[in-house]
């Protein structure tokens, strides 16, 4: 990976979306991406769920559409960016240690 510029690296990394440590365990990356990602899905989730009157929820109930697409996109943005981190580690340690 020597092609790829330094400025690139700096560039990824400061994205935060995706990002690399070696001591990062699941937990920590899940954590990391429920704010990088999961938080801006959420409002998504939230205003597509406005119109949604209310939603049943099985064992739980009803609740407020918002409120059940806000959950389902903080879960989806959440999930999406622990998957992408996960499945790219190799290639971001092989990237990083080429610095």
């Amino acid at each position: 990976m020597a092609d790829t510029s330094d400025d690139f690296r700096r560039e990824m990394l400061r994205l935060g979306f995706i990002s690399y440590n070696k001591q990062d365990t699941l937990w920590n990356i899940a954590q990391k991406c429920a704010r990088t990602a999961g938080v801006p899905a959420a409002g998504a989730g939230l205003v597509l769920g406005m119109g949604a009157g209310s939603v049943t929820i099985p064992g739980i109930g009803a609740v407020p559409g918002a409120v059940a697409g806000m959950l389902a996109g903080l879960a989806a943005g959440t999930a999406a960016c622990t998957a992408a981190n996960v499945k790219h580690r190799a290639a971001l340690r092989a990237l990083l240690d080429d610095q």
